[in-house]
């Protein structure tokens, strides 16, 4: 059988389209994800592999970062979960930079997973299969680099004729000749966001302002669909609404975990192409606008110590939005507040938040013991071994039941009796269902140490609260009391509807790390 291993039981299949793959789809050659998906599964059929799951990719970027599939496909490979993984070439893999490439080739080699294509088997155990993988993925890399010079050269071309070849800005939209042109619903939304700013209105005013006039923001603004300061902060300052074309002002440069990190550059080395297309300000509204922001940004000097020993742990228990504290000069305590715009939560005073979670936090710490005594005695009382090996007994059996099933599916393939699709469906199916039995059982086996190790970790815990309210009372420290809360808390849900009379106070729950 052409060295290729036979009856593998756990194999994925990866599919990831191309841009060579894209073109061909636009010259109508067929959509590629599907006839890669029936190669490989026919492939499956012959060498009878037990598919367990498909990842399909339809990002085309170089770098890991920015492709979800392949990370997910790699966190399975890296835990041992598949013997192999099928692909059409190695290049869909990945075909980005050496410390990519290396990624891939140290997690299928540290977890001994075999890579196979049609054309070929790589098992990077083997010193030769390991040298022909680096050749591949060398050749690979180079023609990546090829198409994306080609590409940017040519976006930075059209970029210099004042076309637009990256987003679409609010109150635009694009001509078939690539120029911007005045969108007429949205225009007049970004010229009224310049006069509203010019004659002294905030960003968070302004998108209060919008939304209260049920004026729907730009698509992808967020989960809320609502319009939000940085939405606004970003219009305010983009010059693309004086009629020009920008392009190049930023590049990105690689990290060493694989990562890019965005870096601007000098407006000197930006392509500027004045009247690309008509504007939907003037400059003389652009200045007032900004004169007014750059005499609003004067008047504050930032501070950014950190005053909140709650930051990052306190949240809205309406919106579940971090909340933040506020400091009112004319008043005897700061504010804790939510920021979500027509959110349904009051405001309440940050001292008496913070004196509250430790208050709850001290008498935690007392009350433990008591319910972990309550609990022990409740599990001396009630024995559950032999609930617990009948369960054992039966998913056992189960499990073997279905190892039974797995085995005939290649059969009923041979014989006809299944397509490839009935057989993939049925392959799928019995491998999620031995998941669901392996990891019930594996829940039952660890169900006794799991409740010996709830009470370690009560036990670990209770002195732990305690050192933190002693620790927390000693220092005036904000940054350390914020490490001592989030040190035993997870989160802290604030919760005071509007519906409550002023009288009635606030109530806090409590998520502790344990």
């Amino acid at each position: 059988m052409s060295g290729f291993p036979i009856d593998l039981q756990h194999v994925a299949i990866y599919l990831r389209k191309s841009r060579a793959d894209l073109e061909a789809e636009a010259r109508g050659e067929g959509e590629t994800l599907s006839k890669h998906r029936k190669a490989l599964l026919e492939m499956a059929a012959k060498y009878r592999y037990n598919i367990r799951a498909i990842f399909e990719e339809i990002v085309t970027g170089e770098s890991i970062a920015v492709r979800p599939e392949v990370q997910r496909l790699l966190s399975d490979v890296e835990k041992g979960l598949y013997e192999a993984v099928l692909c059409m070439d190695m290049d869909r893999l990945g075909r980005g930079d050496q410390i990519d490439q290396g990624i891939i080739a140290a997690t299928f080699k540290y977890s001994e997973t075999l890579i196979i294509t049609p054309r070929k088997m790589y098992d990077l155990q083997n010193e030769l299969d390991e040298e022909w993988t680096e050749f591949e993925q060398f050749l690979a890399r180079r023609e990546y680099k090829i198409i994306a010079r080609r590409l940017a050269r040519g976006r930075r071309m059209a970029a210099q004729e004042g076309k637009n070849v990256g987003r679409i800005p609010y109150g635009y939209s694009r001509g078939d000749d690539l120029h911007l042109i005045p969108d007429l619903e949205t225009a007049p939304i970004v010229r009224q966001i310049f006069e509203l700013r010019a004659q002294g209105m905030g960003r968070y005013g302004i998108a209060h302002w919008l939304d209260d006039h049920h004026i729907a923001p730009p698509a992808g603004t967020g989960i809320r669909k609502a319009w939000e300061s940085v939405t606004v902060k970003d219009i305010i300052n983009n010059e693309t609404y004086l009629g020009r074309i920008i392009f190049g002002q930023f590049k990105y440069v690689k990290n060493p975990n694989g990562g890019k990190r965005k870096v601007r550059l000098p407006r000197d080395q930006w392509i500027i192409v004045e009247n690309a297309h008509p504007p939907i300000i003037e400059q003389e509204l652009w200045d007032r606008a900004h004169a007014m922001q750059d005499t609003m940004s004067a008047h504050h000097t930032k501070d950014y110590s950190l005053k909140n020993a709650l930051a990052g742990l306190i949240r809205c228990g309406n919106c579940g939005k971090i909340m933040v504290r506020r400091n009112h000069q004319n008043r005897s305590k700061n504010m804790l507040l939510c920021n979500t715009h027509r959110c349904n939560t009051r405001i309440g005073r940050y001292e008496d938040v913070e004196a509250t979670v430790l208050a709850q936090l001290e008498a935690l710490s007392r009350a433990l013991p008591k319910q972990d005594r309550k609990n022990d005695r409740k599990s001396t009382e009630q024995d559950q071994a032999g609930l617990i090996e009948r369960r054992i007994k039966g998913i056992t059996e189960e499990i073997a039941n279905l190892e039974k099933q797995r085995e005939s599916l290649h059969d009923f393939l041979e014989r006809g009796v299944y397509t490839i699709e009935v057989f993939m469906e049925r392959s799928q199916n019995i491998g999620e269902r031995l998941d669901v039995a392996k990891k019930e059982l594996s829940e039952v086996q660890a169900e006794l140490e799991g409740q010996e190790q709830a009470r370690f970790q009560r036990e670990k815990l209770l002195p732990a609260i305690a050192n933190v309210v002693k620790q927390y009372k000693k220092t005036k420290d904000i940054e350390a009391k914020n490490k001592l809360l989030k040190s035993v808390l997870r989160e802290v849900r604030y919760y005071r509807p509007k519906e409550w009379s002023l009288e009635k106070s606030f109530e806090l729950e409590l998520f502790l790390r344990i």
